[in-house]
């Protein structure tokens, strides 16, 4: 699956911010998933459902696979 550049992605922080999702602390050098098109980011916890999300509607659609 090759990365397209607004799509969402794994980064690791830089400033220490709180997750869109549940308002946890996300601190410096930890592991979140970021959405750039509205800057948020999830915490690890939150991300990875959102992540496998994501993933698994790329995979639909480069399969042809919607509904």
């Amino acid at each position: 699956m090759a990365r397209r550049g607004r799509d969402p992605h794994w980064i690791s922080v830089r400033h220490a911010t709180k997750c869109a999702n549940c308002k946890t602390e996300v601190k410096r050098g930890s592991r979140a998933f970021y959405y750039p098109n509205d800057r948020r980011m999830l915490c690890e916890g939150c991300g990875e459902p959102a992540a496998q999300e994501f993933a698994a509607a790329v995979f639909d659609e480069e399969h042809n696979l919607c509904l």
